[in-house]
């Protein structure tokens, strides 16, 4: 069975062992480590982002169903992140148009197959946690582009 918690667990812990380990030849800050641990998990998510540009608007299947799963992994280990380092931190801080809807069209895809994880997985912290992040990148796509829309933009 798969073990969402147990992974989570593990993906952090990987995470913030690099970090630690890139802090020991610095003066770099735990809060800093675990930014820059966040930003490498931010960017791995990221690579692809045409994948799920592209699943998206399919049916869920068995690939779907495992990109699914994996993809909330990822993004509660991201949330978790976000919530550890605290103050006034924020993953889409200082992110470009391009990057903020790459992030906008992964959050497509999990919003598309919202209902598709059984009643008996609680999903509510990382769903209510992408409907707040959903309502920032568009907001802040707006802000920069207006009316125009770019190549694959997440707000069609």
């Amino acid at each position: 069975m798969f073990d969402t918690q147990s992974l989570i667990k593990n993906l952090a812990v990987s995470i913030l062992s690099i970090s630690a380990l890139s802090a020991c030849s610095s003066t770099m800050t735990n809060k800093d480590a675990l930014i820059h641990g966040n930003s490498g998990a931010i960017g791995m998510l990221l690579s692809d982002s045409n994948v799920y540009l592209k699943a998206t608007n399919r049916e869920l299947d068995a690939v779907t169903w495992e990109l699914l799963k994996s993809t909330r992994v990822k993004l509660d280990t991201i949330r978790v992140f976000e919530e550890q380092i605290g103050g006034s931190y924020r993953i889409e801080d200082g992110l470009l148009p391009g990057k903020l809807n790459q992030l906008c069209l992964i959050n497509n895809f999990m919003l598309k197959h919202k209902n598709e994880f059984p009643p008996t997985i609680d999903t509510s912290s990382t769903y209510n946690w992408i409907d707040q992040k959903q309502t920032i990148y568009k907001k802040e796509l707006t802000a920069y582009l207006g009316d125009k829309r770019m190549e694959n933009d997440c707000r069609n």
